[in-house]
């Protein structure tokens, strides 16, 4: 994950595209949700998504050792 802050709007829809360049598998959680997008070595994978609900989503790699070793991010959603 490149970015470590994502701020998007409310019922916004938006695309994630996970670029996985690397050598091991590697997935994109928004904990709390159904979204979960994996990618396979050298695969992309995109999902177009919207949260409704103003706050803060933690985003994670839940591969073992992945969110460990800094494979997380933050998704700020605001209502405008």
């Amino acid at each position: 994950m490149r970015r470590s802050f994502i701020r998007v709007i409310a019922g916004q829809k938006f695309r994630i595209t996970l670029d996985n360049t690397g050598q091991v598998e590697h997935d994109f959680e928004i904990v709390g949700t159904n979204i979960h997008i994996h990618a396979a070595p050298s695969n992309k994978s995109t999902m177009i998504i919207s949260l409704d609900k103003a706050g803060y989503y933690q985003v994670i790699c839940t591969l073992p050792g992945h969110k460990e070793a800094g494979m997380s991010a933050s998704i700020q959603v605001t209502k405008s």
